[in-house]
């Protein structure tokens, strides 16, 4: 495996496809894309994220409101639960260009710097950098762990050097929970995505290169707006409210 990159700055595009236009896509890579080093075999990936947040979801809400607008988000994320270390990241974003930087951290660490304030025992897998700007938040904004959201990845890496950085990737099962927050327990949760759908997420340096571009139109696959963790939220508000609903209703039949 190659030394997993800290910092990122790129634009991320969206679509949502079904099984038949993932299928037709993948197969028009041909020899311009090649997969991840992670997938091995050809298999799928496990990414395990743990979303922190204030008590009343303010930075998910944020990103709800406007998608022009400067937000980020604080997580952690670990690709095996049996590791005792996971990247602890701050990933902005705004108007469609995404900064992603981060540093590796024992788990056991990140709820006390986090919650409880307690200074990192530095080591040579802390970026200094990153804890700092982290450290500043996170006293400014009281996070909490707020949801565990995990999906199965298939990424490809473009091979033509005039196409820059390019990365693709295609998460399903997609699923979520807001118990258990600890990436050690292993990727359970509850399905937030219809199993026939791909999330499909385009990364460049620049723009979408021509030949990728019409490959995309051929398959008349369309740029949507998807967030994992404001899906997530959504849909737990909307559950939340239904049995709110539910409760008002049982106690007024009984009056």
């Amino acid at each position: 495996m190659g030394v997993a990159k800290t910092v990122f700055s790129r634009y991320e595009m969206k679509f949502m496809l079904t099984k038949e236009q993932y299928e037709n896509v993948v197969k028009g890579f041909g020899d311009k894309m090649e997969l991840d080093e992670y997938n091995i075999g050809g298999n799928l990936y496990t990414i395990m994220n743990l979303y922190y947040d204030t008590e009343h979801s303010d930075l998910v809400s944020t990103g709800l409101k406007r998608e022009d607008q400067y937000r980020f988000k604080i997580r952690l994320r670990s690709y095996d639960p049996s590791y005792p270390t996971a990247f602890l990241e701050i990933k902005k974003k705004v108007n469609g260009l995404v900064n992603k930087r981060r540093t590796l951290m024992y788990i056991d660490d990140v709820n006390p710097f986090l919650i409880e304030h307690v200074d990192v025992p530095y080591s040579k897998i802390i970026k200094r950098q990153v804890v700092k700007e982290i450290d500043v938040i996170a006293k400014n904004m009281a996070l909490m762990p707020k949801v565990v959201l995990c999906y199965d990845r298939q990424a490809f890496f473009g091979t033509q050097s005039e196409d820059g950085d390019l990365r693709v990737t295609f998460d399903t099962n997609i699923r979520a929970r807001r118990d258990e927050l600890d990436l050690r327990l292993g990727s359970h949760g509850q399905r937030i995505l219809d199993e026939n759908y791909v999330l499909m997420e385009v990364k460049v340096d620049k723009s979408v290169p021509l030949w990728l571009a019409r490959l995309m139109s051929e398959n008349n696959v369309r740029k949507r707006r998807f967030s994992k963790y404001g899906t997530e939220f959504s849909q737990y508000v909307l559950k939340r409210y239904l049995q709110e609903e539910d409760e008002n209703e049982r106690v007024f039949s009984n009056v």
